[in-house]
């Protein structure tokens, strides 16, 4: 990923995530925790198919912080990447390539099949292409690319699948085949939004979405972390092996 600079932060932050309400699966996941709890089961007929309220900050609107969340319906955590829409993990290779792995070949695939129903762990039925996305928005070099331009082409052109257009370590090829055009167009996605989490809202927002079965794309930087071996944390702590 090229750095989250101003430009980037305002073309992500013209839509933005203001407030998320629970689904069926996440009263569902809360209510299964419930019973093991011995806690009253949450009304089913409280969830709602439209999830996310945003607010269109591109007309100057600002968002004031708060939220609505139903954070009763989030269970005390939750592993999307078990669920049948989730597509099994991908190799970018040495290709800087992460932006367009994120956004189309686990985000687009997740959701699409989370919306379709369909199962991509076991019968792969609608993994998209990350090769598409990339070697669109790299600029015809191997230097990472941006969230927002990801999210532009899925937009606008959306994407054909990964047994369509295979990826491979060719960053600069184009599709020269119509008919993935052609295909890649029914998949094209509805507008992206954006959440800080910087905030206990964006936290309590981010948690139910993920609650709901979602995934989320987020940036981080390897160089900053701060880890350590686990054998040299083991011998420090004076635990064996």
């Amino acid at each position: 990923m090229k750095p989250f600079d101003d430009i980037e932060k305002g073309k992500l932050s013209k839509s933005q995530i203001k407030t998320i309400r629970a689904n069926k699966l996440a009263i569902a996941r809360a209510n299964k925790e419930r019973v093991a709890k011995n806690k009253p089961l949450i009304d089913n007929t409280d969830s709602t198919a439209n999830e996310i309220e945003t607010i269109d900050t591109s007309m100057g609107a600002a968002t004031d912080g708060t939220t609505t969340t139903t954070l009763s319906a989030v269970p005390a955590q939750v592993d999307n990447s078990t669920l049948n829409a989730f597509p099994p993990v991908g190799n970018q290779g040495s290709l800087g390539s992460c932006v367009a792995f994120a956004t189309t070949y686990y985000t687009m695939s997740h959701q699409v099949c989370l919306a379709l129903g369909c199962d991509n762990k076991n019968l792969r039925e609608k993994i998209f292409s990350p090769k598409w996305t990339y070697n669109l928005i790299n600029g015809g070099q191997n230097n990472g690319s941006y969230f927002s331009d990801a999210f532009g082409v899925m937009n606008s052109h959306g994407a054909p699948f990964n047994s369509e257009f295979p990826y491979d370590g060719n960053y600069l090829a184009w599709s020269m085949n119509s008919s993935n055009w052609k295909n890649a167009i029914n998949y094209r996605m509805t507008n992206y939004s954006y959440s800080s989490v910087n905030t206990d809202a964006g936290i309590a927002n981010a948690k139910q979405l993920l609650a709901n079965g979602n995934v989320l794309v987020i940036g981080v930087y390897i160089s900053s972390w701060v880890y350590g071996r686990i054998r040299s944390l083991l011998g420090a702590a004076g635990l064996s092996k």
